[in-house]
């Protein structure tokens, strides 16, 4: 087996289950997993199981946290919201099964508007600076929900990662 091969193999998916968020309610939030070695995450992935509204006032915003050995931390890995505004890290309205990228696709140096109108940029995303998770540190999703009006939908979180650095800055492969 080749050495590409080998680092492809040593790529992971992690689904999880995602609880639609009433507009005015507490942020939530909900383990995805706890890293058993070295982790690099190289994409997050929201699908969203109804349609909802870009929103300059009533948006919602999803975190990839690593919370750290202890449980408490906070640094974002990859987030975005649904405001109406574009630019860095907005992913406006959310189409019911269609996927919508919560980081992966553009590394976080680069910021900005909408590159081609329709596809956000995403200032947070990955790889750089925060998609490196120790070994032991628990990774969660948080939904911030608008604060009246527009509901967070139920869906899927797809969060994709390798164990292999040489893969930390690919994403979407295959």
């Amino acid at each position: 087996m080749g050495m590409l091969q080998q680092e492809l193999d040593s790529r992971k998916t992690v689904t999880l289950a995602v609880a639609a968020v009433t507009a005015g309610a507490s942020a939530t939030e909900k383990a995805v997993f706890a890293s058993q070695e070295n982790t690099w995450i190289t994409d997050v992935t929201f699908i969203p199981e109804a349609t909802i509204a870009a929103d300059n006032t009533n948006y919602q915003t999803y975190q990839l946290l690593a919370k750290g050995t202890g449980g408490t931390g906070t640094t974002v890995i990859a987030q975005a919201t649904t405001s109406a505004t574009p630019g860095a890290g907005v992913v406006g309205g959310l189409t019911s099964f269609v996927p919508v990228q919560i980081g992966g696709e553009i590394p976080a140096a680069v910021t900005g508007t909408f590159n081609s109108g329709t596809e956000p940029a995403f200032a947070t995303g990955l790889p750089v600076p925060n998609n490196f998770v120790a070994i032991g540190t628990a990774v969660s999703f948080k939904i911030t929900p608008a604060p009246t009006s527009i509901n967070s939908p139920a869906g899927i979180l797809v969060v994709q990662y390798s164990t292999s650095p040489a893969l930390s800055n690919i994403q979407n492969l295959g």
